[in-house]
């Protein structure tokens, strides 16, 4: 909600001030935050810490293979690569198409308004769809058709219209959601009771790398293929990932049956 609440703002903003001002405003904000934490969020003390600890310790008994943490990291790389591709191209392959800066707005704003929905029913989405690996590699599958979709059809600016107004929500929001909540419920069950803040850090590196990587490789990608041809590489790339989840799925079946 706040990103979405940000994304009008900066919209209204910009009708009657300058960039430059608007970016000192937004970057007061996370002062403020930072200021706000720090009086708000209550300490944890050592006898909590430890029975957290305890219970942590408790639900992770069984040692995680390290060839599923490389299959787990692997899989989020491709995700958060693929991401990086298609968030740094879509807003202005919009713009370049043809689209008015009030329907790039519009479309992203229904894109994250979907997402806040799909955050609600995210927790049912997952128990249908057989537990976080499963849930992460169905959400993979949509996200991938919509971005295939998304290339291969938006060819007009009412072409993009149709697919900005139906398929981005659907990646952007229902499989977006679906696919952060399981994955990264994943990754925190796979931390080491004591380690959570050095693995959360290592987490949050290497995705952010990823997406980084992403977002400087979509220039020369769509140099290279085209704003269309980028979004269906990033759509098949997704589609890597899903069968790496869905990979991990199959194998922790596995080890329920051996190990009920």
């Amino acid at each position: 909600m706040g990103y979405l609440i940000g994304d009008v703002l900066a919209a209204v903003l910009s009708g009657f001030m300058v960039t430059k001002s608007i970016l000192l405003i937004m970057g007061l904000l996370p002062i403020i935050s930072f200021a706000w934490s720090l009086i708000s969020v209550p300490r944890v003390s050592n006898g909590r810490r430890q029975i957290m600890g305890s219970v942590g310790f408790e639900r992770r008994i069984h040692n995680v293979e390290l060839g599923e943490l490389v299959t787990l990291y692997s899989a989020l790389i491709i995700f958060y690569f693929s991401s990086g591709i298609f968030n740094t191209l879509y807003p202005y392959g919009l713009r370049s198409g043809g689209l008015s800066r009030s329907w790039v707005m519009a479309i992203i704003s229904v894109g994250m308004g979907v997402q806040i929905i799909g955050y609600v029913i995210t927790p049912r989405m997952i128990r249908m769809l057989g537990g976080n690996a499963r849930a992460s590699s169905r959400a993979l599958i949509l996200r991938g058709l919509s971005y295939f979709l998304i290339g291969l059809t938006s060819t007009t600016p009412e072409a993009m219209i149709i697919t900005g107004l139906t398929l981005y929500p659907l990646a952007a929001g229902i499989a977006f959601s679906t696919f952060y909540t399981a994955s990264s419920v994943m990754v925190f069950e796979r931390l080491g009771s004591g380690e959570e803040g050095r693995g959360l850090g290592a987490y949050n590196f290497i995705t952010g790398s990823a997406y980084l990587a992403g977002s400087l490789a979509s220039g020369y990608l769509a140099d290279s293929v085209g704003i269309g041809g980028s979004y269906m590489i990033a759509g098949a790339m997704l589609w890597v990932s899903s069968y790496l989840f869905e990979h991990m799925h199959r194998s922790e079946g596995v080890k329920n049956v051996l190990n009920p």
